[in-house]
C-alpha cells in the first residue's frame, strides 16, 4: 500500500512540475515576445460590427475553421487585444493538452512513459512554439489531446465523460484545424483496431454526433475548399521533397542535431531492449502519424503544397507516444525513472539555459519594426523622415504603433511584391523629400532590388537591423553616422565595356570604344561566364547587376538575365531568373539605370556555372553604357541558418 502511494505521488507530483513549468515557459514566451504577423492577420479579421460579418468576411475567406477567430472575437471583446492577452486561452490550452496527452499514454502504457512524453511535449520548442501562438495550432492539439484521452479510457470507463471527451474530441479538432481534422479521422480509424469490438458502436456514435455538429460550418468548408490553400497558383509555399521528413524530425527536436541524436538513440536502445513488448497500440499510433504525414505529403505533391512542419503538430505526439510505448519497462522502476527525469532535464535545460527559446527567432518581426521607427523618427523629427514598408496589410503596423501608443507614419507605400511593381516603388522612393529614409519589412518577399533604388538618392546606411524573415533600415543623404559593413556594400565582380575581355562578344559589329547597341540586328548583349565558385561564396549572398541604359523609343523593353549551368545535366538550363529592367521605369522615360538582384538558391554547386547577359525580346533599339556585376553581403538568416554551397 506504502509503495503504491509513493508511485501515486512520485507520478502525480512530478506531471505537475511539468505542467508548471509547461505554463511558465509559455506564458513567459506570450507576454515577452512580440506578436507575429500571423497572429496580427487573425486580430485583422476581427475588424468588424457584427458577429455575421466575422464569419462572412473574416472566417470564409481564410484557410482555417472557424473556432480560433470565433474565440478571438470573443476575448478581445472582453480582455483587449494586446500580444499577451491573446495569447492566454491557447496557452492554457497547450498546457492542459500536455497533462491529457500523459493521462492517455499512462492509461495505454506506462507512468514513466506518460512523464517522459509530458517532459517532451513540455519543453521541446517545437510544442512551446505553438502553444504560445494566438493561432490555431493550440487549439488542434487541445482537441486531439481530449480525443486521444477519451479513447485511452474507452476500455476501462466508458462512462459519460468518456463519452462527452469523445464528442468534442472529433467536433473541436475539425472546428479548430482541417489537418486536427485530417488526424481525428485516422485516430478514428485506427481506434477500430485497438479498442473492444463492443464499444465500436459507442465510439462511431460520438464521431456521428460530432459530424452533426459541424454540419453549420460545412458551407465554410467548401467555400475554404475552393480556394486552394497556400501553395500553387498564386501561392507561397512550394512542394514538399524526399528531404522533407528528416527536416520534421530536425524540427520537432530543437533544430539541433545533438537532441536529435540524443533522442534517436535512447528510442533506438529502448525498441532493441523493448521489441517483444511492442504492443498493437503502438504500432496503431504510428500508422496513424504516417498516414497524416503521407496524406499531407501526396496532398502536396499532386493536388497543391499545404504541407508545413506546423500542421504534423496534432499528430506528432501519437508518433512520440508510439515510439516510446513501455519505455524502458524491463528495467527496474528507479533506473526507468532516472531515465526519464534525465531526458527531460536536458530538454529543460536545452530550451532555457543552453538557448533559451524566443517566439520571435521563428517568426518575422513586427513591434520592433515599429519601435524603432519611432525611434528615429524622434531623433530626427518626423517630417525628416520617410517610411516606406513591405508587409501585407498597413493594419499590420497600425496595431503595433498602437501597442506602444505611437502615433502611425503615414507609409510612402506598404506592400510590393517587385517585377512589374517595382516602378510604383521606385516613384514613391522619387517623390520624397526628407533627408531619411526608412525601409521595414516582415514575412514576406521583399524585392532585393528596392534597397538599390533608395540608395540612389539615400546614399548611406545609417542603421541595420535583420531577423528571421524580416529587417528594418534606415538610409540617409548625409555620410553623418553611416555604417560601412552595411548587407548592401557592393563588391564589384566584373564592368563591361571598361574589363570587355572578360565578356563574349555574340556580335562581330561591337565597337567597345561606342555604346552597345541592341536590336533587332544583335539583341544580346556580351555574356560574361563563370564558375560561381569565383562568384558567390556563401548562399546568405546576393548577385546582382546594374544597368545604364537609352531607350530609343518609349517602352522598348531591355531584360536582364542570370544563368546557372551545372556540368553534365541533361538540361541545358539549371537555373534561369529574369528580370525586365525597362519595367523599373515610365515607358517614356528613355535614360536610366536598372537593377536586377537575386539571391542564388542554396542547391546551387560551387563548380555550377554562372552566366550574365541582357537582351531585348521585342528586338527595339536600346544603347547600354555600362553593366556593373555585384554582389553584396545580403540577409545573414533571411529563411533561418542556410547551408553553404556544396563543393
Amino acid at each position: 500500500m506504502l509503495r503504491r502511494a509513493i508511485t501515486i505521488n512520485f507520478y502525480t507530483v512530478t506531471l505537475s512540475a511539468i505542467l508548471v513549468g509547461a505554463f511558465l515557459l509559455r506564458i513567459k514566451s506570450a507576454f515577452t515576445d512580440s506578436i507575429t504577423a500571423d497572429e496580427v492577420s487573425a486580430l485583422l479579421r476581427l475588424q468588424f460590427s457584427s458577429f455575421s460579418e466575422l464569419l462572412d468576411n473574416g472566417v470564409r475567406p481564410d484557410g482555417h475553421p472557424a473556432f480560433t477567430q470565433v474565440l478571438l472575437w470573443f476575448w478581445t471583446k472582453c480582455f483587449g487585444d494586446s500580444a499577451g492577452v491573446v495569447r492566454i486561452p491557447f496557452v492554457l490550452m497547450s498546457t492542459v493538452a500536455i497533462g491529457l496527452f500523459a493521462h492517455a499514454c499512462k492509461n495505454w502504457f506506462t507512468e514513466n512513459a506518460a512523464i517522459l512524453l509530458a517532459g517532451l511535449l513540455a519543453f521541446l520548442q517545437f510544442f512551446v512554439m505553438y502553444g504560445v501562438l494566438a493561432r490555431p495550432y493550440a487549439a488542434g492539439f487541445f482537441f486531439i489531446a481530449l480525443l486521444v484521452y477519451g479513447l485511452s479510457r474507452v476500455t476501462k470507463n466508458f462512462n459519460g465523460a468518456t463519452f462527452a471527451l469523445l464528442v468534442f474530441g472529433f467536433a473541436g479538432a475539425a472546428y479548430s484545424h482541417y489537418f486536427a481534422a485530417l488526424t481525428a479521422v485516422v485516430l478514428a480509424v485506427g481506434a477500430i483496431f485497438i479498442i473492444p469490438k463492443r464499444q465500436l458502436l459507442r465510439v462511431a456514435l460520438t464521431a456521428a454526433i460530432a459530424l452533426v455538429l459541424f454540419l453549420p460550418h460545412f458551407s465554410i468548408f467548401l467555400r475554404q475548399l475552393s480556394l486552394g490553400g497556400i501553395g500553387g497558383p498564386g501561392g507561397w509555399l512550394g512542394k514538399p521533397d524526399i528531404n522533407f521528413i528528416g527536416a520534421h524530425f530536425f524540427t520537432i527536436f530543437n533544430q539541433s542535431q545533438g537532441v536529435l541524436w540524443l533522442f534517436a538513440a535512447v528510442a533506438i536502445l529502448h525498441t532493441v531492449l523493448n521489441f517483444r513488448n511492442t504492443s498493437r497500440i503502438q504500432i496503431i499510433l504510428l500508422l496513424v502519424w504516417l498516414v497524416v504525414f503521407a496524406t499531407g505529403f501526396l496532398y502536396s505533391m499532386y493536388i497543391n503544397p499545404v504541407l508545413q512542419h506546423s500542421v504534423l503538430l496534432f499528430a506528432a505526439p501519437l508518433l512520440l507516444m508510439g515510439i516510446l510505448g513501455s519505455f524502458f519497462i524491463q528495467l527496474h522502476a528507479s533506473m526507468q525513472r532516472g531515465i526519464t527525469i534525465a531526458i527531460i532535464l536536458v530538454a529543460l535545460s536545452y530550451i532555457t539555459w543552453y538557448k533559451p527559446f524566443q517566439l520571435t527567432n521563428h517568426f518575422g518581426r513586427l513591434q520592433e519594426l515599429a519601435d524603432l521607427t519611432t525611434e528615429w523618427q524622434k531623433k530626427y523629427t518626423p517630417q525628416n523622415v520617410s517610411v516606406a514598408w513591405n508587409i501585407d496589410d498597413p493594419y499590420f503596423m497600425e496595431y503595433c504603433f498602437h501597442q506602444s501608443n505611437a502615433a502611425t507614419p503615414s507609409a510612402l507605400f506598404y506592400k510590393n511584391d517587385g517585377y512589374a511593381e517595382l516602378l510604383a516603388a521606385r516613384e514613391a522612393i522619387n517623390k520624397s523629400t526628407a533627408e531619411y529614409f526608412i525601409y521595414g519589412w516582415s514575412t514576406r518577399y521583399s524585392p532585393p532590388e528596392i534597397p538599390s533604388f533608395i540608395l540612389e538618392k539615400y546614399p548611406h546606411v545609417i542603421a541595420s537591423h535583420q531577423w528571421f524573415n524580416s529587417a528594418i533600415y534606415l538610409f540617409s543623404k548625409n555620410p553623418a553616422g553611416a555604417i560601412q559593413d552595411h548587407p548592401f556594400k557592393n563588391q564589384t565582380i566584373a564592368v563591361f565595356p571598361e574589363q570587355a575581355t572578360s565578356w563574349s562578344t555574340p556580335c562581330a559589329t561591337f565597337n567597345p570604344k561606342q555604346p552597345l547597341t541592341l536590336d533587332s540586328n544583335c539583341m544580346y548583349s556580351p555574356t560574361y561566364e563563370r564558375l560561381l565558385q569565383g562568384v558567390l561564396h556563401h548562399a546568405d549572398e546576393q548577385i546582382g547587376v546594374a544597368v545604364s541604359f537609352r531607350r530609343h523609343t518609349p517602352g522598348a523593353q531591355l531584360q536582364a538575365v542570370f544563368e546557372f549551368k551545372r556540368e553534365g545535366n541533361p538540361l541545358a538550363e539549371y537555373g534561369w531568373n529574369g528580370m525586365m529592367l525597362s519595367a523599373q521605369f515610365p515607358p517614356d522615360t528613355l535614360t536610366h539605370t536598372g537593377y536586377f538582384v537575386l539571391q542564388a538558391p542554396p542547391t546551387l554547386q560551387l563548380n555550377d556555372l554562372f552566366r550574365c547577359y541582357l537582351y531585348t525580346p521585342d528586338q527595339s533599339r536600346t544603347s547600354v553604357y555600362n553593366i556593373e556585376l555585384f554582389t553584396t553581403k545580403g540577409h545573414t538568416f533571411l529563411y533561418g541558418s542556410r547551408p553553404p554551397f556544396a563543393p
